[in-house]
């Protein structure tokens, strides 16, 4: 499906409101049953807030990341920060399968361990935001029946050895 966004340097202000009513938005990319391609003829980066700057911005970042697929950087997993890369790295070193950024109970974990316990990544500021509290955060995944262990940049800085082996065997 092409879909030609009729914004440019030199358009109303009105138009670019049309083109944001969510409703209307929903309608025009949703239709395609294989692939969108789409037109602007405007720098999209120069488009102010909204539905349509927020839609480019996404189909940039998932350009760039697809872009990887084929390359030696690529990883499949969504990092909130190079500390929880480091984690994660560690413990596939040791052996063990990692998923970083799992959805679980609507709360995206930061380390997933072989499917059976939770690693969280703490003293590193994140990428993004947390909506909730990581006290709340933790009662709620303990509630679905996963460990929740910890590591602090401090801890790990210090000795990785020493958490890795703390976590494992408290898991076990």
């Amino acid at each position: 499906m092409l879909i030609s966004w009729a914004y440019a340097n030199n358009s109303f202000p009105q138009s670019l409101v049309f083109l944001q009513k969510p409703n209307l938005f929903n309608v025009a990319i949703t239709r395609a049953r294989y692939k969108t391609i789409n037109f602007i003829s405007k720098n999209p980066r120069e488009l102010p807030e909204g539905i349509l700057r927020s839609y480019f911005g996404f189909i940039e970042e998932y350009e760039n990341r697809y872009s990887l697929i084929n390359s030696d950087e690529f990883d499949e997993n969504i990092y909130k920060n190079s500390f929880e890369k480091e984690v994660a790295e560690a413990f596939r070193n040791c052996g063990h399968e990692v998923l970083c950024g799992s959805k679980i109970a609507g709360l995206n974990v930061d380390l997933l361990v072989d499917n059976k316990f939770v690693v969280e990544c703490d003293g590193v500021e994140d990428k993004t935001t947390a909506k909730i509290s990581n006290m709340k955060k933790q009662a709620i995944l303990e509630r679905t029946g996963l460990k929740v262990n910890r590591i602090s940049y401090r801890e790990w800085q210090y000795s990785p050895k020493a958490c890795i082996d703390r976590i494992v065997n408290s898991n076990v």
